[in-house]
């Protein structure tokens, strides 16, 4: 159990997809075009959306390309399991 007691135990050994899953962040991001009130389009500007519910979660450059959660997810777990430059974290 956490010390706040405000999380969700999800045991020592979880999938990424488990560990989403019980954070509720099971979902994707996209970009969406993004208008003023006079219906002209920011051509340089995106908005940031949650998948499902397109919820707007940001605005960025049209530049910007999301990175899903399961993707950083994935990132964190390698960086976890193998290592930074040969040193293993948390061991």
């Amino acid at each position: 159990m956490s010390w706040h007691e405000l999380g969700t135990n999800v045991g020592s050994l979880a999938t990424v997809e488990a560990m989403l899953s019980a954070a509720g962040m099971d979902w994707t991001v996209a970009t969406e075009s993004v208008f003023l009130a006079d219906g002209r389009e920011v051509t340089d500007a995106r908005a940031i959306v949650r998948g499902g519910t397109r919820a707007v979660l940001g605005v960025a450059t049209k530049q910007y390309t999301p990175i899903q959660n399961a993707q950083a997810g994935e990132i964190v777990d390698a960086l976890v399991t193998g290592g930074v430059d040969g040193a293993e974290v948390g061991r």
